[in-house]
């Protein structure tokens, strides 16, 4: 209660009907399940820790914790930032937090993003996702399926040509500012859109096709 107040709320707090025990037991069994490593246990720790934050109950008495993944990961950020721990450890940890919440069932569009997002961090990614799903009421061999099916798909995109890391884009800010963006926060937005577009449709990132739908932001 003194040295992380935030789990402690987690004792008694009720979840919804995925979960069959509480919050603090439920981030207990994700902890045992995860490996001896220091990256994933913290984020099994703090995975949920926006959960209480977020509740709202609908009118059939349903609990909702709607992203609560990204309220978490701030929260993470600034209870590790109190606890001194290393910067580079916290962006992890704030990583992990607010990416718990992708699904494994996702198109390569978004499994593209997953790797985008998580990057280094996918193989600890992995670790947390199969601790949390296992510790949920989903039937078990179907996601063991699930799960074997999401491995497999991951393998065949990471053959493809690699097209997740934002500097993989054919286009760079250098080339917006010739096109005629001006410099600032828009020139990011605009690389990140363009970066999701060629996520969906690999075959289209060329410059001439890039450059051509960044025009259109220009209007």
């Amino acid at each position: 209660e003194k040295i992380l107040p935030e789990v402690a709320q987690f004792s008694g707090f009720e979840q919804n009907n995925y979960h069959y025990v509480d919050l603090f037991e439920h981030t207990l069994e994700v902890l045992e399940k995860t490996p001896r490593d220091l990256l994933v246990r913290l984020s099994a720790l703090l995975h949920d820790v926006g959960k209480p934050a977020t509740l709202s109950i609908d009118s059939e008495n349903e609990r909702h914790f709607y992203k609560h993944e990204s309220v978490g990961s701030r929260i993470a950020v600034d209870m590790m930032e109190r606890l001194r721990y290393p910067r580079e450890l916290t962006r992890q940890v704030s990583t992990l937090v607010a990416t718990h919440m992708r699904p494994i069932s996702a198109g390569p569009g978004g499994l593209r993003r997953l790797l985008r997002d998580t990057n280094e961090l996918f193989p600890a990614w992995r670790a947390l996702k199969q601790a949390d799903a296992t510790s949920v009421r989903l039937e078990r061999e179907k996601l063991i399926t699930e799960l074997e099916d999401f491995d497999r798909a991951i393998e065949r995109i990471k053959n493809e040509p690699d097209v997740s890391p934002l500097k993989s884009l054919a286009v760079n800010g250098t080339d917006l500012l010739a096109l005629g963006f001006t410099p600032g926060p828009i020139i990011g937005e605009t690389l990140r859109s363009l970066h999701d577009h060629v996520l969906d449709n690999p075959q289209e990132n060329t410059r001439e096709i890039l450059l051509e739908l960044a025009k259109l932001r220009l209007r």
